[in-house]
């Protein structure tokens, strides 16, 4: 990794969250967060902002992912975590 990335405390919650569950709509993501939706959703907006998440919307709501660059970034940050894409 070339550039350097700065991420918040919640923004790296974030991340983690999707990681264990692969994909997560916004419902769950605040559910298991416990965070409130307009926070999540400015978290997941800076997320993407930085390439690190994939959301794909659907009727009434969003599915977020990891993109291909946020899978470098966790490999990167995080190696002991083991990626199952």
């Amino acid at each position: 990794m070339t550039k350097q990335l700065n991420l918040t405390t919640d923004e790296a919650l974030v991340l983690q969250q999707i990681i264990e569950s692969g994909e997560e709509d916004l419902t769950g993501l605040t559910e298991s967060l416990q965070m409130s939706r307009p926070k999540l959703m400015s978290q997941l907006s800076r997320l993407k902002n930085k390439g690190l998440i994939k959301i794909k919307t659907t009727t009434g709501d969003w599915w977020v992912s990891m993109s291909r660059r946020g899978k470098q970034t966790i490999h990167y940050l995080w190696p002991e975590i083991s990626l199952n894409y």
